[in-house]
């Protein structure tokens, strides 16, 4: 687990994806039971409580935690994982040719108490409970790349992963706006950071633009190592 102070608690987290779950029910419940009423207007009128109750406690949970809320929440964890990131590559900060950078890319490892949740934002862009860190840490001799996937409302992390490539094995990097993917060719291997999965729930534009930055930066220093 992770060791930041956020914001917000789990619980209000957890409400901001939750929420929209309840909205679901209580229409239905509302709408169920007010037909129902026409059958049997005790049980009916039930019902239809019921679910008006389920549509105030929907609203409540999704206006308590902003998508701005949770942008933030996700950009803080990122900055506070950054010594962490330096520590596994064993590198110091004096020993690399510009600063780590970071994206976030889809997940890949989900626990077992909390299911994977997204929710569309007001920009249509979705925001999602577990999202995949991705560090990039450029050492003078290799590009070092460490990533773990981490869920905002428990702070779980997954394992560490690590990788690190020698700038003379990096052939190519780009990131393809299309598919939302960004890749690193590497000794004939590609290695791939899909930012969206197969769901096409496209996150935030943020991300985006991080990792487009990201592959224009490390095309530079590759041009700059092969002409030195």
């Amino acid at each position: 687990m992770i060791d930041v102070t956020l914001d917000k608690t789990e619980a209000e987290y957890r409400r901001y994806f939750d929420g929209t779950f309840l909205l679901k029910v209580g229409g239905w419940a509302l709408a169920i039971g007010i037909l129902w009423a026409f059958v049997d207007g005790i049980l009916g009128v039930i019902i239809a409580v019921i679910g008006a109750a389920l549509l105030f406690k929907g609203f409540q949970d999704i206006s308590a935690v902003s998508d701005a809320d949770i942008d933030k929440a996700w950009r803080d964890l990122a900055v506070a994982r950054e010594e962490e990131a330096y520590r596994v590559a064993n590198l110091e900060k004096e020993d690399v040719i510009r600063p780590a950078e970071w994206f976030y890319a889809f997940p890949n490892a989900f626990t077992e108490d909390r299911e994977y949740k997204s929710k569309e934002g007001k920009d249509q862009r979705y925001r999602r409970n577990y999202q995949r860190l991705v560090y990039m840490i450029y050492g003078r001799d290799q590009l070092v790349v460490w990533d773990e996937t981490i869920n905002l409302e428990t702070k779980w992390d997954s394992s560490d992963q690590i990788q690190e490539f020698f700038w003379n094995d990096v052939s190519a990097v780009k990131f393809d706006e299309k598919h939302d993917l960004m890749t690193i060719n590497v000794g004939g291997a590609a290695e791939q950071f899909p930012l969206s999965g197969d769901s096409n729930e496209y996150g935030i534009a943020e991300y985006e633009e991080k990792a487009r930055e990201i592959s224009n930066g490390i095309r530079a220093i590759l041009r700059e190592k092969k002409s030195s």
